[in-house]
């Protein structure tokens, strides 16, 4: 869908921007003085002259050429001009100070500039050249963002928020050290020396422009830090129960489990208020195995996220700088999954991990030198004294995320002849279904942990979310690529099958003079549809500007195939499969002497392997059964259209399955009837095996195809398996599997990538 102006889906294009006009008009304004909408207007302007004119120099940064005059001569025209509508109301405190801002942020963009050099022995290299233009960006917007803080500070009448300026530094930080971890940057560790310019500035215009409240001295309770984790423990009044320092017995890891996740507020209810979550990317990953069966149906995709306010108390003690959006692979398709670098906001339930209290001791109230974390550790009569717990807060499972990708295009005019554009892509998915973490019966909390073996929860029917998945909609904004000369705001959406079949109706409104423009999307997720209320809602939205001359690259890797080089199975199986009576190996009951049965679980066979291509990611196939030396066709294809000075980044992570594999969507109680307690105490200690990390780059203009077309085959590194110390023909993953007297020499890279990359027209 595609189109200018207000897209509402099933309503008028004009409807909502009435109605908020409308709103606005009616409600009465907090009463301000002229002085402080001057001053409020100019600080503005400030900030925004610097984004202006930072725009310019990335813009030439990125090409490798200089500063167009051009540009330079419209962003102090548009400066000049809000200045000339601040001070036409006659009501400033001072006046004809234009050229004198005007000058400091010159200044400003100058020591800026010679902070963050592209390159140290030039020319520089285009990954040098967009790492600069990276530090450009955030630099540029942080004095935005303080600039902001103080001018509603003067329309309040207030001293600045201390929370305002707090996101802005949180937002500076994240953003510089994700453009340093990509190891492109000319120079590394100068944030200290960029943020004291934008300090330096920010203070220049406070002072030059009066009226402004001063900043207030930061006290400890100026804004909500993490909430303790001590308050997860049932003691505290949470609902996660911690176990003794040492475990002692199966009854410990079941009380770990029961529940595994508690709500932060209220915690010992199973329901909880859904939360919204946002910020940027830090790292994460699909499905690798190891966690517990009993309570996912799959292993989670995990998502570390830097929040842009580290203030809002969503973070815990036991995670103080980030909080992980977790959610099953399968219920959370790989479409949808992001990467480092990737914006997420998530709607969802906000948990303690109760499975990893991270005790640390207290002590006696009497046997002082007795370490405790509960009462039942110490001797009788006594109490245990100050233990805490580092419970980890998370999202899990989020309802709804929206993952925004930037630094690639889309073909945003379906119409023919259309080229691709910069674009931002971002993707949506929102349903109820949680997976296990988000059922109620796997949720609750039983009295007696031994209960856990009777339950049974599947197949699951509750799922929390869907009480909460109406009650409010899922609002979200999207920022723009760099807007061209006269560009105008274009997107279209791709929908696809709305899990639960009835897809709300989604609102686009562009704010195209923003100095950071961007999107605000609304999901109405309230809002009754012909067919109900929605029930989910599944969709990409490519969003950029019309006649954006910047070139791209067409560029296409396909995955060719998998090749096992280390299957990692274990020579003999965990759980083996034997007849009941003789204890004679068996595959199935008919290998076994008549009145006897064939159990146990056998050698595991099955991987799961997951690729991307710049975080956009795919589940591979074909993997339920592989052995060593298999070449295992895909034929998986991305197509993505790059900027020259962009890159093609392939990633690829996964696992290797073992017994504990087989266990996944399946009760305690029916393990115990299929296996007995032996097999199955065996079988959930057995451990998936790592197969080792892909993760290579190449850059463009080339992207890795010189010729316009490239083979690869690339080998995973690290993880699990190697070759036995003597015998080195033989893989192995233990020492078991070698012949007597020799060890597992570990290699890793257990499986390799053969793909093709094309450029193409």
């Amino acid at each position: 869908m595609m189109k200018r102006g207000i897209f509402q889906q099933g309503a008028a294009a004009w409807g909502l921007r009435s109605f908020f006009s409308v709103l606005l008009a009616c409600t009465p304004a907090a009463a301000l003085t002229g002085g402080q909408r001057c001053t409020a207007a100019k600080l503005r302007a400030a900030g925004a002259d610097v984004m202006h004119q930072m725009r310019c120099q990335i813009a030439a940064t990125r090409a490798g050429t200089a500063v167009d005059p051009a540009c330079l001569t419209r962003a102090a025209a548009k400066f000049a001009r809000a200045f000339q509508r601040a001070e036409g109301t006659g009501e400033c405190i001072t006046s004809g100070d234009a050229a004198a801002i005007e000058a400091q942020a010159d200044t400003f963009l100058t020591a800026v500039v010679a902070a963050i050099p592209a390159s140290l022995t030039p020319p520089p290299s285009p990954a040098q050249r967009r790492c600069a233009a990276a530090k450009y960006r955030r630099a540029a917007r942080k004095a935005y963002d303080k600039a902001t803080c103080y001018a509603k500070a003067a329309r309040a009448g207030s001293a600045v928020a201390a929370r305002c300026i707090s996101g802005a530094e949180h937002r500076f930080d994240t953003a510089f050290a994700v453009a340093e971890r990509r190891g492109e940057c000319a120079i590394s560790d100068n944030a200290a020396a960029v943020e004291a310019e934008v300090d330096g500035f920010v203070s220049a215009i406070v002072s030059a422009l009066p009226a402004i409240p001063p900043t207030p001295t930061p006290t400890a309770t100026a804004t909500p830090g993490p909430i303790s984790s001590d308050l997860g423990a049932a003691p505290n009044g949470g609902g996660c129960y911690p176990t003794a320092l040492t475990l002692s017995s199966p009854v410990d890891m079941l009380t770990l489990v029961n529940p595994e996740w508690a709500p932060v507020v209220n915690g010992q209810l199973v329901d909880s208020i859904p939360v919204l979550a946002q910020g940027t990317i830090v790292g994460g990953h699909g499905d690798t195995g190891g966690d517990y069966p009993g309570t996912h149906a799959r292993s989670d995709v995990n998502t570390f996220v830097s929040l842009d306010d580290p203030a809002s108390g969503l973070y815990a003690t036991g995670n103080p700088d980030e909080i992980a959006f977790e959610w099953e692979a399968g219920a959370y398709p790989d479409w949808a999954w992001g990467g480092a670098g990737d914006r997420i906001v998530g709607l969802g339930r906000r948990i303690f991990d109760c499975g990893h209290p991270g005790s640390l001791a207290g002590h006696c109230s009497l046997t002082t030198n007795q370490g405790c974390a509960l009462n039942s550790e110490c001797p009788a009569g006594e109490t245990c004294i100050d233990p805490h717990f580092r419970y980890q807060s998370e999202i899990h499972p989020p309802f709804a995320t929206a993952v925004m990708r930037f630094g690639r295009g889309a073909v945003l005019d379906t119409s023919p002849a259309t080229t691709a554009v910069p674009a931002t892509r971002t993707d949506v998915f929102i349903s109820p279904n949680g997976g296990a973490a988000g059922d109620a019966c796997i949720a609750q909390h039983l009295a007696n942990p031994l209960t856990l073996t009777g339950t049974e929860c599947y197949p699951l029917s509750q799922p929390l979310a869907a009480a909460h998945l109406n009650d409010r909609d899922f609002d979200f904004e999207v920022p723009l690529p760099a807007r061209p000369p006269g560009g105008h705001a274009l997107w279209r959406i791709q929908e696809y099958a709305t899990p639960g079949a009835v897809a709300p109706a989604v609102e686009v409104v562009p704010f195209e003079d923003d100095p950071a423009p961007y999107l605000a999307v609304h999901v109405r997720l309230t809002q009754s549809t012909p067919g109900g209320l929605p029930t989910g809602y599944a969709g990409t939205l490519f969003a950029g500007w019309d006649n954006d001359p910047t070139p791209l690259t067409h560029v296409r890797v396909t995955l060719d195939a998998v090749v096992i080089r280390n299957a990692l199975q274990l020579l003999t199986p965990v759980v083996p499969r034997i007849c009941s009576g003789n204890g004679a190996a068996c595959n199935t009951t008919a290998d076994c002497p008549s009145g006897q049965t064939c159990s146990g679980v056998g050698p595991v066979k099955s991987w799961r392997l997951q690729v991307a291509l710049n975080n956009e990611w795919r589940e591979l196939s074909g993997l339920s059964s592989v052995s060593s030396g298999d070449v295992i066709a895909q034929g998986v294809t991305f197509d993505q259209y790059l900027p020259a000075d962009g890159g093609v980044q392939i990633s690829a992570d996964g696992v290797s399955e073992d017994c504990i594999s087989t266990m996944f969507g399946k009760s305690l109680a029916r393990e115990v009837t299929e296996l007995g307690v032996n097999d199955l105490q065996n079988c959930l200690l057995s451990t998936p095996h790592d197969p080792g990390r892909v993760n290579v780059s190449y850059p463009g203009p080339s992207f890795g195809a010189p010729s316009g077309v490239m083979d690869y085959e690339t080998q995973s590194v690290g993880g699990d398996g190697g070759t036995c110390s003597v015998t080195s023909t033989r893989l192995c993953v233990v020492g078991a599997d070698c012949p007597s007297g020799e060890t597992c020499h570990r290699t890793g890279g257990a499986f390799a990538l053969r793909y093709r990359i094309e450029r193409l027209p």
